[in-house]
């Protein structure tokens, strides 16, 4: 089994199926602006798998896995839908500690994007707010934005989370 195959099996355990269709899409994605802007199209991918895999935890259920949470507990109280994004390298670290290294920076700012954030970051939060299942005004014009240039796509994409 090679390390994708590990990593879907795993993402099975901690996701809906709905959820792991959707992360297949933005990894799909994600390799794809890699591959555009000539990014490692094998982390972009694995990135897209995982963005997502606590998405469906809460504080309680990290904790009873040893995951220390309390550095992120405000942010499961007061911003909810993005507190999965500060997490997720915590459960990749115990989880999937292989691919750790590989992804955690990547995958942190998916949901809000953040000022100075690294290309393979970019093309993440791009390709999570982009994926072809998304239907929001300006998803048209940022995919195709996308394809010219990666930084103006993550700025109008900014704007508008």
């Amino acid at each position: 089994m090679n390390k994708i195959e590990t990593i879907e099996n795993q993402l099975t355990l901690w996701l809906s199926v709905k959820r792991l269709d959707h992360s297949r899409r933005v990894a799909d994605l994600a390799r794809n602006l890699a591959i555009i802007y000539q990014i490692d199209p094998d982390h972009a991918y694995k990135a897209g798998l995982l963005h997502d895999i606590a998405k469906e935890q809460t504080p309680d259920s990290l904790k009873k896995l040893g995951i220390n949470t309390d550095e992120f507990d405000n942010f499961w109280q007061d911003y909810m839908p993005v507190w999965h994004a500060f997490i997720a390298p915590e459960l990749i670290k115990v989880e999937l500690h292989y691919i750790y290294e590989d992804v955690k920076d990547i995958i942190i700012y998916h949901t809000t994007g953040a000022p100075n954030m690294t290309r393979e970051a970019m093309a993440l939060f791009i390709a999570d707010f982009t994926e072809p299942d998304r239907d929001h005004p300006q998803v048209e014009e940022i995919r195709s934005i996308a394809n010219i240039s990666l930084e103006h796509a993550v700025e109008i994409g900014r704007a508008h989370v």
